[in-house]
């Protein structure tokens, strides 16, 4: 639970949500770096949050049962890896508008990182989203949380795809769809904390 409310709190202090102008990129991180850096503060504390619950989950006898839980774990295990990868990014982003910056000269490295340097932390992004799903799916099955959460996730990718190509060229509505589109996932993870937290028999076993 705390995870996922830290995961969506990054996105919230982030001044932009989806952008990949570099231009725009420093422009925004310049306006507001103390947020930035509490942005990062937060997602990286996040990631590290994942990491003892999944461990406990998969740790659980009767939840590892479930292949679903134990996939979804191990994926968004990766996803958090990844997720503290993009808060170096972040990190990086506000070192590059710091005082006695020469932003010509970091422009380019700044383009090429939300280009071909985000293919390396891609795959594990990707596996943060999967990972979501599949573990929604097995906590459901399992009976830890009602039917209806994975759903959340659905509504999450239909949003992000509709919503996404209407938020088209206009920077407020891209982020506030962004938002909503995490908003759905981190209320979908909290929710499993919140099923393990009202049936602790779901987390005894050894």
């Amino acid at each position: 639970m705390v995870a996922a409310a830290l995961f969506w709190l990054s996105w919230l202090l982030m001044p932009g949500v989806g952008i990949t102008d570099a231009g725009r990129i420093l422009d925004l991180v310049g306006q507001h770096s103390v947020r930035v850096r509490a942005s990062v503060v937060a997602q990286l504390f996040s990631a590290a949050c994942y990491a003892p619950a999944l461990v406990g989950i998969v740790a659980t006898r009767r939840l590892r049962r479930q292949r679903a839980i134990r996939t979804g774990a191990i994926l968004l295990s990766i996803g958090a890896m990844g997720s503290a990868a993009d808060a170096v990014f972040h990190l990086l982003a506000v070192e590059m508008v710091g005082a006695g910056i020469d932003r010509a000269a970091v422009l380019p490295v700044m383009a090429r990182m939300q280009g071909a340097g985000l293919l390396y932390i891609a795959p594990m992004i990707a596996a943060f989203f999967v990972g979501s799903g599949v573990l929604a799916l097995g906590f459901a099955r399992a009976g830890v949380v009602p039917r209806a959460n994975p759903f959340l996730l659905v509504l999450a990718a239909a949003l992000a795809v509709i919503g996404g190509s209407l938020a088209a060229g206009n920077p407020a509505t891209a982020r506030a769809v962004g938002l909503a589109v995490l908003g759905l996932v981190s209320a979908s993870q909290a929710w499993l904390g919140l099923g393990l937290w009202r049936r602790p028999s779901a987390g005894s076993g050894g």
